[in-house]
């Protein structure tokens, strides 16, 4: 599948889609919950539209935040998610100020929760998952670093293996590898201590002055900005382990060069 393509415009205070974590399946989406939810649906359909068929059957969690909604709104984003692109409504994350005014509703919206391989089914009770999820400034232990509203740079530790999505409005630091069939998009710089072998897409809301460095690049394209490198010309020449590689915009074209920190940015005085 083709890179994600521009799914986010502006800066991040007026993007819908704050950041996006997909993995095995599952697929969470930080909103925006100070975007008018007509625009919030309006990139949502349009980002599945970009991945369609990727995640077919998978689950997806809503991180709404403290955005004032309805049942019928949420009922909304079901059918966008279950009726449009065949995804499960699996999870829905509010802040406490937004819990409460939904609590006030007569009822909830239903959301399917998984079913233990060995239990049967008309056995299993399903409750409806409402997590609370107060405003946060410094992450918890054991949360995942995509669930801080404004937060700039996210840190993903570990392999991205196929089938692996982030998309974050900021910036990307990879600490591993990226690997093929894995897709990293920012609307920043992209950083990964590692190979990447996968897609990557850096300055995705139209900055041409972001870069994308790796230890070694050996991508199937590169994207910053609106420019792209195509295959060919991104595996130039032997391989090299020794100096970081990086990617940045000259003129119109990407080009990679090594990485020597001396020489990339001027310091300020």
């Amino acid at each position: 599948m083709a890179l994600i393509k521009k799914a986010i415009k502006g800066r991040s205070a007026d993007s819908a889609i704050i950041r996006v974590i997909g993995r095995d399946g599952h697929l969470e989406f930080t909103l925006n919950d100070k975007v008018p939810l007509p625009v919030v649906e309006k990139e949502l359909r349009g980002y599945l539209a970009r991945v369609e068929g990727r995640f077919e059957g998978g689950r997806v969690s809503l991180i709404l935040g403290n955005r004032m909604m309805n049942v019928d709104q949420i009922t909304r984003f079901r059918h966008i998610l279950e009726d449009q692109h065949e995804l499960i409504l699996a999870g829905l994350s509010f802040g406490a100020d937004a819990l409460q005014h939904l609590l006030s509703a007569k009822t909830l919206p239903h959301i399917e929760t998984p079913v233990p391989e060995k239990a049967k089914v008309e056995d299993v009770e399903v409750p409806t998952e409402v997590r609370i999820t107060p405003p946060l400034k410094e992450p918890r232990d054991g949360d995942k670093p995509v669930a801080i509203e404004g937060q700039e740079t996210i840190l993903v530790k570990g392999t991205c293996r196929s089938g692996t999505t982030i998309l974050n409005t900021g910036n990307v630091v990879v600490a591993g590898d990226v690997n093929p069939g894995a897709e990293i998009t920012a609307t920043k710089d992209i950083i990964i201590f590692g190979r990447l072998a996968g897609l990557a897409h850096a300055g995705a809301s139209g900055a041409e002055d972001a870069v994308i460095i790796a230890l070694q690049i050996e991508a199937p394209q590169l994207r910053i900005g609106p420019h792209i490198k195509m295959e060919d010309s991104v595996r130039n020449g032997k391989r090299s382990t020794k100096t970081p590689k990086m990617a940045l915009v000259k003129g119109d074209t990407i080009v990679v060069k090594p990485f020597i920190t001396r020489s990339v940015w001027k310091q300020e005085e």
